[in-house]
């Protein structure tokens, strides 16, 4: 049994859960009464503050421990025994560019997507990590494939890391692990998200023709993805224990807690939002206690959060030419709102299985609306507790203060960022976030133990029948695998010492797959100069002249007879449909197709100049 002591009215009083029973006891004073469920949950909720946990049960390590084994074991069986092609299941789209770009790092020393010119096209701690991590390979003799394994088994590693500091945190903050938590794999976002799911993608068989059937997006698995998503829940996990642990050095305490809120923002830049209540929270105390301690905490959180984000904007600023990454640029219309993400709310409630775009155009909206709707709550009861003014323990702080930067990151998302540049990677936290709130409700800090035995094995099932038939889709991103195993190697052996120099439409995975060298079509990989072109319609020009004069693209405007399920072959035919799509966009310019692959999956076209140049 678990005892929780405290200090309360110059008294150490303690709390003990005895089978759902709960004695109120002064440790110092013979005085003891029962308490209720009710009442001990509201004793726990505006009342245990400093609440230290003696002795541990050992039912929470057995809970922790499950959990994090109905993630891990599932996850690393499917990438052993699914064959070469499992990896580019796993891998989100966006990965390949960091694969390309650690590539580069690893064999030039230059964060680089061309090989050639500096990009700041990434987020830093991840894609520092794979550099340092293909560079590592390269010198222990491991297979690029190898690498791709244990880039995801690094992500796997990372996540089980976030989910077992979730936990401590938890129960050294005065609260069992639930039955519930044994579901945080699966978590409440993707529960709610399930049966949308099993319809559109199992019952209409809607699927995303260049990318196969989706994964349910929003679970911990749907995270392990090649991205950064596993090391953004990884710093917010060691924020949130660093937040709860007891210490007898504030200012230590608020410097910690500043270099991990830096850490989460380097690691996602956009989450350094999420940094910005606990500046708040600092702030607030500083004000209302008017001491001199108080100030030096907040100076120690706002510099160790602020120099590290500052050191890394001017080190892009002189290695790359901008402080701020061109994929952001890229994919933002700050400080002017769009309308596109309402466009996208209004069809999709309108029409929620209208056609192959359906799954993508719904998640995207989901993934915002429903942690935002939490966060209202959370922060809707929190005015409530204060209003009452009952204390919070530091988890319910905690979380009220994720709420806040939830709700400041759904905001901005919504109205700034274009709708289909927001993959299911732009929100790990706050998906996350909504699993929390079930599993450790705010203010609840010693629920009523479970005594029905049958549960725990219930929801262990629940959560595998979840990965099997949810998360784990054979066929999602074959077209990916098919290019890199493939379709890569055709290209290379018919350019042989002669590598064409692509200008490549797509998110990496050309690049990746064939070792050409490559700019960013896209302009999420590309350098400053070339990223300012491509704003002003430059693009093609700028690549003539530094003689990047072929083009592809795998899955942007790939034809629609091309699906997972068939997996029909386009052929020469099909191929040359999807050429003259392609160029439909770029009139000005006189291409020849120089190369078509025997699939018809892939092919290469060379850019002869302006077509006025050609006399035509």
């Amino acid at each position: 049994m678990g005892e929780y002591h405290r200090r309360h009215d110059d008294r150490t009083v303690a709390v003990r859960p005895d089978c759902g029973c709960y004695t109120f006891a002064s440790a110092d004073a013979d005085e003891t009464r029962d308490l209720s469920p009710r009442r001990a949950r509201q004793l726990g909720a505006f009342g245990m503050t400093g609440w230290v946990r003696k002795p541990r049960d050992s039912r929470d390590l057995g809970v922790l421990v499950a959990t994090v084994a109905l993630f891990v074991l599932p996850t690393l069986a499917d990438l052993a025994f699914s064959g070469t092609a499992a990896p580019f299941r796993y891998s989100a789209p966006d990965a390949f560019y960091y694969h390309t770009i650690a590539r580069n790092f690893a064999q030039t020393g230059v964060f680089s997507y061309d090989g050639i010119h500096d990009t700041n096209g990434f987020h830093p701690a991840w894609q520092l990590i794979l550099g340092g991590l293909y560079w590592l390979a390269e010198l222990g003799g491991v297979s690029e494939l190898g690498y791709l394994y244990t880039s995801l088994g690094l992500g796997t590693l990372v996540v089980a890391m976030s989910i077992a500091l979730i936990g401590g945190g938890l129960v050294r903050s005065g609260r069992w692990l639930p039955p519930s938590f044994l579901l945080l794999p699966l978590g409440a976002y993707a529960f709610l998200l399930a049966p949308y799911w099993i319809l559109a993608v199992d019952v209409h068989r809607l699927e995303h023709w260049s990318q196969g059937p989706f994964p349910l997006f929003g679970t911990l698995w749907s995270y392990v993805n090649g991205m950064e998503s596993g090391i953004v829940l990884f710093s917010w996990a060691a924020l949130a224990h660093a937040f709860i642990s007891p210490t007898t050095k504030p200012i230590l305490r608020a410097s910690k807690l500043g270099l991990l809120a830096a850490v989460l923002c380097l690691a996602r830049l956009d989450h350094g939002l999420l940094g910005l209540p606990l500046v708040a929270h600092f702030a607030i105390r500083a004000m209302r206690r008017r001491t001199r301690s108080s100030g030096r905490e907040l100076f120690a959180f706002i510099s160790c959060f602020a120099l590290p984000i500052f050191a890394f904007l001017m080190l892009s600023q002189v290695g790359a030419g901008a402080a701020l990454p061109v994929s952001g640029s890229a994919k933002t219309t700050f400080p002017i709102p769009n309308t596109g993400n309402f466009t996208n709310l209004f069809e999709v409630a309108k029409e929620p299985l209208a056609d192959a775009r359906s799954v993508s155009a719904l998640y995207r909206s989901t993934q915002l609306l429903v942690p935002a709707g939490a966060a209202v709550i959370v922060l809707l009861l929190a005015r409530r507790r204060r209003s009452a003014d009952h204390p919070p323990d530091p988890w319910t702080t905690f979380l009220e203060l994720t709420a806040a930067g939830v709700l400041l990151l759904a905001s901005y998302d919504f109205l700034f960022v274009k709708t289909f540049a927001m993959g299911h990677w732009y929100v790990p936290i706050s998906t996350l976030f909504v699993s929390l709130c079930v599993v450790a409700p705010p203010g609840i800090a010693v629920p009523v133990r479970s005594r029905r035995p049958w549960i725990w094995p219930a929801l262990a099932a629940l959560c595998l029948l979840a990965f099997g038939f949810l998360h784990r889709r054979p066929d999602h991103h074959w077209l990916y695998a098919q290019m890199y195993l493939v379709e890569g190697p055709e290209a290379r052996a018919f350019y042989g010492s002669s590598p064409p120099k692509l200008l490549e439409v797509d998110d990496g995975i050309l690049a990746f797959s064939t070792g050409f060298p490559s700019m960013s079509g896209t302009g999420l990989a590309l350098d400053v100069e070339a990223a300012h072109a491509r704003q002003v319609g430059r693009l093609l020009p700028l690549a003539l002249d530094r003689d990047f004069d072929r083009s592809s693209s795998l899955v942007y405007g790939l034809p629609l007879g091309v699906s997972a399920r068939g997996r029909v072959a386009p052929g020469e035919e099909g191929a040359r449909a999807h050429i003259n799509r392609f160029l439909d966009t770029r009139r000005g310019y006189a291409f020849e197709t120089e190369y078509i692959s025997s699939s018809g999956y892939f092919w290469i076209v060379r850019n002869l100049g302006p077509r006025t140049s050609q006399g035509q």
